[in-house]
């Protein structure tokens, strides 16, 4: 299997332990990450960027996924992310944060194993 390929066929397998909100949640969050230059080091960027850079320097250490409170991911994501992200998932924009606090740590730890492992074949 090619490196996407890998990438895509893992990410599909982790959507599965996601239900409902947190499902489609899941599902816009991976997209947008992967639409960003450098998937979770651009991510890890736009937090610096956003004023965290002790979480970014956490993001790309390649050591456990950081836990964010709702406030933290809402500033580190900025308010056109959030918003992005409630509309593909049908979501509340206010109920953004707190939910992706919750599967943002799994969803980064996977996405970059899945990376490493396609870069690796």
């Amino acid at each position: 299997m090619k490196g996407f390929d890998a990438i895509k066929a893992g990410a599909t397998e982790l959507a599965g332990k996601f239900s409902g909100e947190k499902g489609k949640l899941f599902e816009a969050a991976l997209a947008l990450i992967q639409r960003m230059p450098g998937g979770v080091s651009g991510l890890a960027t736009q937090f610096r960027a956003n004023g965290l850079g002790d979480i970014a320097s956490k993001l790309k250490g390649g050591g456990p996924a950081p836990s964010m409170s709702a406030a933290q991911v809402a500033q580190g994501f900025g308010n056109d992310n959030i918003t992005a992200l409630a509309k593909s998932a049908g979501l509340d924009p206010k109920v953004v944060p707190e939910q992706l606090a919750g599967i943002l740590p799994t969803v980064i730890k996977q996405l970059s194993s899945l990376t490493a492992t396609a870069g690796a074949r």
